[in-house]
C-alpha cells in the first residue's frame, strides 16, 4: 500500500521532527502502526487511519480524505503540495509563478551578493 503519510507529516509544525511518536500519540495508534503506515507494511483500518487523519488535520488546518494519504496503487487525486495549500516550497517555486508567492515582509531586504555565502 503506497503512502504520503511521511510527505504530509514533513509539511506540519508539530510531526515534521520525530513526528511518528508524536502522531501515534495524538491519533491513539500504536507507534508500530504508524511506522508500518510509513513503511506501506501494513493495510491499517478505518479507526487507525481516521485518527491519524484528524491529527494530521488539526495540525494542518485542512480537511484531508483518506484516499489522498493511502493508495493500493500508488495514485493519488491530488498533489501534497494542493491539499496542504502550499505557498512556496521549492518544489512549488518551480512549477508556478513567482508572483503568486507571498509578499516579502516590510523592511526585509534581501542580502547583497557579496556577503552572501
Amino acid at each position: 500500500m503506497a503512502s504520503r503519510l511521511r510527505q504530509l507529516m514533513s509539511r506540519t509544525v508539530r510531526y515534521s521532527i520525530d513526528g511518528g511518536v508524536r502522531l501515534a500519540d495524538d491519533a491513539g495508534v500504536s507507534r508500530s502502526l504508524v511506522a508500518r503506515i510509513l513503511t506501506g507494511d501494513c493495510s491499517p483500518s478505518y479507526r487507525a487511519v481516521a485518527g491519524v487523519l484528524a491529527a494530521l488535520e488539526a495540525d494542518l488546518g485542512v480537511r484531508i480524505d483518506g484516499r489522498d494519504m493511502l493508495s493500493f496503487t500508488g495514485d493519488f487525486p491530488t498533489t501534497v503540495c494542493e491539499l496542504v495549500r502550499c505557498r512556496g516550497c521549492p518544489r512549488c517555486r518551480r512549477h508556478k509563478n513567482m508572483s503568486a508567492l507571498p509578499a516579502r515582509r516590510e523592511g526585509s531586504e534581501p542580502l547583497p551578493l557579496e556577503k552572501r555565502v
